[in-house]
C-alpha cells in the first residue's frame, strides 16, 4: 500500500491541482517544507504507478483546509462510472477505467488545528459525504499523540462512519493496549475497526554512524538524522520493527514507511540525479515484502537473547513455516527453533540472509550493494528441530517447505 500525497503537503493539497494537461496544472507553495509543489505527480499518475508495481492505492485527503465536498467530488472522480460527471473528466484526461481506491486517510497531522473530539466530529460530516459517493470505501481517522488519551471518546462519536484508526507509535506494549480499546469497542456495537500505521520510522538513535574496526567518534555533524537514517543498522531497526507490527496480528491492517523514495535518508529508494538504487532499509523491504509469512506464532526464548531477534510464523496454508532472525551481534551465531507440533514435516529450507561488515554501511552510487544478500538452499533433516547460523550483523529469512 503507497500513501499520497502524505504528510504535511496533504493539509493544503486540492486534487484539482493534479489532473488534466501538466501544462496546465497550478503550482502550488509548500506551507510547512518551503519551495514550490509543481504537481507534475497528480492521482492518475500516481494511481498507475501502484498498478505497475502490484500496490493498493492509499489516498491522504484535506480536512485541515478542505471540505467534505471537495473530499467527495475526488472519491468520485477516482471511483465513478460511466454517467458520473467528475467520472467522465477522469474518462477525458486518459483515465478511462475507474481507479477503485479503497483508502482514505481522513489527512495527516490534524492535531496542529483541532482537538481530539472536533477531529472526531469532522471525521464524521467527511465519512457521510465520501460514503455518499461510494459505500464501499474505508477511512482511516487520525489517533496518535494528542489524540490518544480521547480515542475512546472519539471512537464514540465518529465509531460507526470509520474504518481503521491510524497511530505512528512503534512501542509494543502502547500498541496492544491501543488494540484492546478498539477491540472492546467494536465488541459493545458490532464493528469491525482496524489499527494501522500510515507513517512510521524505525528507532535511529542506536545506529553508528562509522564502522566499529575504526574505533573513533565522529563529530556532532556526522550524528544527524539523514546520516543514521541510511545505515544497514537502521534498516535492521526496521526489519525489526516489521516483525513487531507482524505480532499484532490482523487488527493491525498495515503499515505505511515514511518514505518510498528521498527525504533525509529513511526511503526504500534513492533516487540520485546519476542512477536509482535501493537503499539499506529498501533491501529489507525488497526480502520481507515478499515473505509468505502470515500467521505468527508464539516463541520462548532459552539461553542469552541479547543482540538476538527472533519471529516464527507460518505461512497462509499453514502448510510452511518461516524463520526470521536479526543478529545484531559482532559474531555469528547460533539460532535453534524446536517445534513442539512434531507432525509437520518439513523436506527443504529456502534461505535469504541480508548482512553487511559494520551496522554502520550503507548502500551508495559508488557501492549500491555494500548491503549483501545470499541465498541459497537446503534440506531439513529433523521435522521438531531447525538450526540457522547468523552471520554479524545480519537479517536471515528461512521459509521451511513441506
Amino acid at each position: 500500500i503507497i500513501r499520497f500525497p502524505g504528510g504535511c503537503y496533504a493539509s493544503f493539497y486540492n486534487w484539482r491541482d493534479g489532473i488534466g494537461p501538466r501544462s496546465e496544472r497550478r503550482p502550488r507553495k509548500s506551507v510547512y517544507w518551503g519551495g514550490l509543489e509543481m504537481n507534475d505527480v497528480g492521482t492518475g499518475e500516481f494511481v498507475d504507478l501502484c498498478r505497475l508495481v502490484g500496490a493498493e492505492p492509499f489516498l491522504c485527503v484535506n480536512v485541515m483546509t478542505g471540505t467534505p465536498r471537495e473530499a467527495a467530488e475526488w472519491v468520485e472522480y477516482c471511483n465513478g462510472g460511466p454517467g458520473r460527471p467528475l467520472g467522465e473528466l477522469r474518462r477525458k484526461y486518459g483515465w478511462r477505467e475507474p481507479f477503485a481506491v479503497r483508502y482514505w486517510e481522513l489527512d495527516n497531522e490534524t492535531y496542529r488545528k483541532y482537538d481530539a473530539l472536533s477531529y472526531a466530529r469532522r471525521c464524521v460530516e467527511y465519512a457521510k459525504a465520501m460514503k455518499a459517493v461510494d459505500p464501499g470505501i474505508k477511512l482511516v481517522m487520525v489517533g496518535y499523540w494528542r489524540f490518544r488519551p480521547f480515542l475512546p471518546q472519539m471512537l464514540e462519536i465518529a465509531g460507526k462512519d470509520i474504518d481503521l484508526v491510524t497511530d505512528r507509535a512503534l512501542d509494543e506494549s502502547y500498541l496492544t493496549e491501543e488494540l484492546k480499546v478498539i477491540r472492546e469497542y467494536n465488541r459493545k456495537t458490532g464493528r469491525r475497526i482496524q489499527l494501522c500505521n500510515t507513517e512510521w520510522l524505525a528507532p535511529w538513535q542506536d545506529v553508528p554512524v562509522v564502522p566499529d574496526a575504526l574505533n573513533r567518534q565522529p563529530d556532532s555533524s556526522a550524528l544527524t538524522l539523514q546520516n543514521r537514517q541510511i545505515r544497514w543498522r537502521y534498516a535492521m531497526n526496521a526489519a525489526r520493527q516489521l516483525l513487531l507490527f507482524q505480532r499484532l496480528g490482523g487488527d493491525f491492517l498495515f503499515a505505511d514507511f515514511n518514505n518510498l523514495a528521498n527525504t533525509w535518508g529513511q526511503n526504500v529508494i534513492e533516487c540520485a540525479k546519476e542512477d536509482v538504487y535501493l537503499s539499506a532499509t529498501g533491501r529489507v523491504f525488497e526480502l520481507l515484502s515478499r515473505s509468505p509469512a502470515a500467521w505468527p506464532l508464539r516463541i520462548s526464548a532459552s539461553g542469552p537473547t541479547e543482540g538476538i531477534t527472533a519471529q516464527a510464523a507460518w505461512d497462509l496454508e499453514k502448510k510452511g513455516i518461516v524463520f526470521t532472525v536479526l543478529n545484531y551481534r559482532s559474531s555469528e551465531t547460533e539460532v535453534v527453533f524446536t517445534m513442539k507440533d512434531g507432525e509437520k514435516r518439513f523436506r527443504t529450507a529456502k534461505i535469504s540472509v541480508l548482512y553487511a561488515p559494520s551496522p554502520a554501511s550503507f548502500n551508495s552510487l559508488r557501492d549500491p550493494n555494500a548491503i549483501k544478500r545470499r541465498d541459497f538452499a537446503r534440506t531439513v533433516k529433523k521435522s521438531d528441530r531447525f538450526t540457522l547460523h547468523a552471520p554479524p550483523y545480519s537479517l536471515t529469512h528461512a521459509y521451511l517447505r513441506p
